[in-house]
């Protein structure tokens, strides 16, 4: 997988061995994770004609995949600043064509929009919510719930504080992690075998919110990239959520936020 920043490449050396890989198919299931739908093409092309467009959590069968078919995906575009004239351009991620089939017709999607994961549902607050409930029943296996309570020193005085972690634990190796002190609450999510471009529309989905207008039209609210760091991207929302990360710095790709009252 890589990332283009301002046209540099930097490789990121996942470590996805066989034990991952066979985790990863062990769950063929593949649905729609565009919250905006996503276009099926006649052929690996963006220029080719659509065949369909499939609405977010729509199954499909994935057929084949063509990673030889690079492509990119605009993730933002960011200000230079004197102190940071590196900043300046835009960001991009890179992703390749899958062959879909969705009843009778047959085509491309993009492999960052069609992933074996259980899709969410929208909430009474607009917002995409997973459900462990259809979760297990997708997965044939309940998911495993963890509460436990740690002691972390501050790290300007002596002394310590409380930190309460719920942790949720998928049949397929995911989680959830809730992190919550003082007012605040730590959110991290890790989904098991994906790639950089399907953890990033993960994350959007799960950042997703669709606002309903006073004249009866919607407007879609998602992650807007904020800045970069060193194995990082970092990203501001409109609503509740503070501090939104995609962290790539680890084999373990994750995303979450960092919210206080």
């Amino acid at each position: 997988m890589t990332i283009y920043l301002r046209g540099i490449t930097i490789l990121l050396l996942l470590g996805i061995g066989e034990p991952l890989l066979a985790q990863l198919e062990s769950f063929n299931r593949y649905f729609i994770w565009n919250p905006d739908s996503t276009a099926i093409y006649e052929s690996p092309d963006l220029n080719s004609s659509e065949v369909i467009r499939l609405p977010y959590g729509t199954e499909v069968v994935r057929l084949d995949v063509l990673p030889e078919s690079e492509l990119t995906i605009m993730i933002g575009e960011l200000d230079g600043t004197p102190d940071r004239p590196e900043r300046l351009g835009g960001y991009t991620i890179q992703t390749f064509w899958v062959q879909v089939k969705y009843g009778d017709y047959r085509g491309y999607a993009l492999n960052a929009e069609v992933i074996n994961f259980p899709p969410s549902k929208l909430n009474d607050w607009a917002f995409f919510q997973l459900d462990p409930k259809e979760l297990e029943s997708s997965f044939g296996m309940k998911s495993k719930r963890y509460k436990t309570t740690k002691s972390i020193k501050w790290k300007n005085w002596d002394g310590y504080y409380e930190v309460k972690v719920d942790s949720l634990v998928f049949a397929d190796g995911s989680y959830h992690v809730t992190e919550y002190f003082d007012g605040c609450f730590n959110r991290t999510y890790y989904y098991s075998g994906k790639s950089l471009d399907q953890v990033y529309y993960l994350m959007i989905t799960n950042y997703y919110s669709r606002i309903l207008l006073p004249d009866g039209s919607s407007s879609a609210s998602f992650p807007r990239l904020k800045d970069i760091e060193p194995g990082k991207l970092l990203f501001h929302q409109i609503e509740a959520h503070e501090d939104l990360f995609l962290d790539f710095s680890k084999a373990k790709i994750t995303f979450g936020s960092i919210d206080c009252t």
